[in-house]
């Protein structure tokens, strides 16, 4: 009973991982085409926080989803983890991209390796940030603002940006 236990246990972190994995693989999708006009120096913070945020999210939807005690993960804190590592993992990236500090197997690499860091951070603080079962309506409303609010960053992000350097269209 107990093997049981701990196998649904790791099937259960298993699929709110992918589901963090996948979340923060449509926030880099979301903002890597701006890569063609902004410089990466804007584009790669941006990146990695909406990843993050979004990392974080699918994260807490799916422990909520497949929490077995009826608790659920909060929100806020799980995205603002997730967010806060997706900006050191940025500054990280262009650290090394620009000094020359490692030579990646591809160019796509650090942020593919930042994807997998940032999955597993949103997985385990949707684990650690748990509060006795609340409302639905509450956790979606906040889903729904945190995504309208990184839109209007990343669009206001890139009208700053342009209007200070000169973005190529």
């Amino acid at each position: 009973m107990i093997a049981a236990r701990a196998a649904l246990n790791v099937v259960r972190q298993g699929a709110i991982f992918t589901a963090a994995l996948i979340g923060g693989v449509v926030g880099v999708a979301l903002v890597f085409p701006l890569a063609l006009f902004v410089p990466e120096v804007v584009v790669v913070p941006l990146m990695m926080a909406v990843a993050g945020l979004y990392a974080g999210l699918a994260a807490a939807w799916a422990a909520n989803l497949l929490a077995s005690n009826r608790t659920m993960s909060r929100v806020f804190p799980v995205a603002g983890v997730s967010v806060v590592v997706g900006l050191l993992l940025a500054a990280g990236i262009i650290m090394s991209v620009l000094t020359d500090l490692l030579r990646w197997p591809f160019p796509a690499f650090p942020i593919a390796l930042g994807l997998l860091v940032l999955a597993l951070f949103a997985s385990r603080a949707s684990g650690h940030f748990r509060r006795p079962k609340n409302s639905l309506r509450r956790d979606a409303w906040k889903t729904l603002g945190l995504v309208g609010l990184s839109i209007a960053v990343e669009i206001s992000t890139v009208f700053v940006t342009c209007s200070i350097v000169p973005c190529i269209p």
